[in-house]
């Protein structure tokens, strides 16, 4: 609820006897008297997007984690969550073998619930081949923007290594280098 404006859903009492008070004493009134109910709705739509690239396969340090088993236990955590406040998410991973070869899979659609079926499709996540980012990221873009929700988010879970086959020198050599 939100006091002092000039109209709004209802009279406010309190903000009333203030405005009959400064009358009688002959003062100038303030004259929002009115309160407002504001509903504060959450209208989110997120997208997540892994990159399951063979780089992802690699361990941050030596005998650590491989970064595509954090990936997942972040997938976890977020879809969680935003089942938890209920937005409308997706969760999406992708690799790539080329530029005509661009492979976005659905973890979870947005229609769908989160829960054990779904939830369970994230040890599914295998790292293979390379990634061409730029596509993955059109793509699930194009999907976000088919929701009805009035904020789209699009969350790029990655190693920050973008690597593919044609991209950088004619002997593919230097791949990272080049899409860094």
């Amino acid at each position: 609820m939100s006091r002092r404006w000039e109209s709004g859903d209802d009279i406010h009492t309190s903000d009333a006897v203030d405005y009959l008070m400064d009358l009688i004493r002959g003062q100038s009134p303030d004259e929002r008297i009115y309160f407002r109910k504001i509903k504060n709705l959450r209208d989110i739509a997120s997208a997540i997007l892994v990159d399951a690239s063979s780089s992802t396969d690699t361990e941050i340090r030596a005998g650590g984690s491989k970064i595509i088993d954090i990936e997942k236990a972040a997938l976890a955590l977020l879809g969680s969550a935003l089942s938890i406040v209920g937005d409308n998410f997706g969760i999406f991973s992708f690799f790539s073998m080329g530029r005509k070869n661009v492979f976005v899979n659905v973890v979870k659609d947005f229609p769908e619930l989160w829960n054990d079926h779904t939830w369970t499709r994230i040890p599914e996540i295998k790292a293979y081949a390379g990634n061409r980012d730029g596509c993955a990221i059109r793509h699930t873009t194009a999907r976000l923007l088919e929701e009805p929700n009035k904020t789209k988010l699009l969350i790029l879970l990655s190693d920050g290594i973008p690597a593919d086959t044609g991209y950088g020198s004619k002997s593919s050599s230097d791949t990272s280098g080049y899409a860094i």
